[in-house]
């Protein structure tokens, strides 16, 4: 918001508004024609105590303006109530187009007459200097508080603000009401101290809370997951160590691939597939199914588990592949695995059941 403050500078006569000075006496009276604006409401961030201070400093010298105006009318009012039984004031005939004036101590009055000439007799200026007084008044009375628009800003900086810079700001104070200025505050410092307290304790409580949520989450899940390894039971023999080195002699998977890993896997251990053409890892149940392999969802040990795209992290245009190394009895399997963690990188993980349930699996005989 903006205060826009616009001096009387014009006078009617007949009429017609005429922004022309009435010259013709000694004295004129104070006028001004620019129109000044002073913003209240700052837009600059408030977020330094430097930026507080420049911010009353200009609050001030608007204030301080107000005031050094005011006296100015107030003086002019004085230097003419000392004059006002002068009577060696002599008036002065001024023209303003076809109309005649007379200026003199006496109030403005329009005198008709038959003739051309018009006399007019000039106002006592003290009537409107009164007026101009009331105003400065009045626009005195408005802004007297206008450091509290500035201070409500800046509740964060009063947050962390030193007691030091506290007292050097209440004794910059040159122009507000010492003690209402003091007041206002200090007790604005220390509300926002209160409230940045308040809010901190709230906040270490709510960490603490959720930190102490978090813990007894994760303790249900380790022993949930200490749970499911006592009701985890192999159901089948290991099967030989993974040799890494081996190659079958029917491999159709590209190197480093899932696929060529599997072609490995169940060679090593005397089921080679005799096809080459098994296709990309989601088509593997389907030509299984053409070449004679049972191919159902049961996880069994020693079984080829066959991933559909995007199912337990699989390649979404591919799909995977693996060898089921171990089946447990909640429905989950180990495997093992190529090009998970890398191309050409053999590693085993297991898939949970709910998985499990979302693969086929391509029995080799083993």
């Amino acid at each position: 918001m903006k205060l826009k403050r616009i001096s009387l500078c014009s006078m009617v006569l007949m009429g017609i508004l005429s922004t022309h000075a009435v010259y013709g006496q000694e004295d004129v009276i104070l006028e001004d024609s620019a129109i000044e604006v002073v913003s209240i409401y700052k837009t600059s961030e408030a977020t330094s105590v430097k930026q507080l201070r420049e911010d009353l400093k200009e609050a001030s010298n608007y204030y301080k303006g107000l005031v050094e105006k005011r006296d100015k009318i107030q003086q002019k009012l004085d230097e003419m109530g000392s004059r006002a039984d002068d009577s060696s004031v002599k008036p002065t005939t001024i023209n303003i187009g076809s109309v005649t004036g007379t200026v003199s101590s006496m109030p403005l009055v329009y005198n008709s007459t038959n003739n051309t000439n018009t006399k007019l007799n000039t106002s006592n200026d003290v009537d409107d200097l009164k007026r101009q007084l009331d105003v400065a008044n009045s626009d005195i009375d408005d802004a007297k508080d206008v450091y509290v628009n500035v201070l409500s800003r800046y509740g964060k900086v009063m947050e962390s603000i030193t007691d030091d810079d506290v007292k050097s700001i209440v004794s910059e104070n040159q122009a507000f009401d010492k003690d209402d200025f003091t007041k206002t505050f200090t007790s604005l410092v220390e509300k926002s101290r209160e409230a940045k307290r308040i809010a901190d304790e709230k906040a270490k409580k709510e960490a603490e809370e959720k930190a102490k949520k978090e813990a007894e989450e994760q303790a249900k899940k380790e022993a949930i997951a200490k749970e499911a390894a006592r009701n985890r039971q192999i159901t089948t023999v290991d099967f030989a160590p993974i040799d890494p080195n081996f190659t079958a002699a029917i491999n159709g998977g590209a190197w480093g691939n899932c696929t060529y890993y599997v072609y490995n896997r169940v060679a090593q251990l005397g089921r080679p597939i005799p096809s080459p053409s098994m296709g990309h890892a989601y088509m593997w149940s389907n030509s299984a199914r053409n070449m004679g392999y049972s191919v159902s969802r049961t996880p069994k040990t020693g079984t080829i588990a066959v991933f559909s795209q995007g199912v337990a992290g699989s390649d979404p245009t591919y799909g995977h592949v693996s060898f089921v190394e171990k089946e447990f009895s909640d429905g989950s399997v180990l495997v093992s695995e190529m090009n998970v963690q890398g191309l050409n990188v053999i590693s085993t993980r297991i898939i949970s059941a709910s998985d499990a349930q979302l693969t086929e699996f391509i029995d080799v005989g083993l």
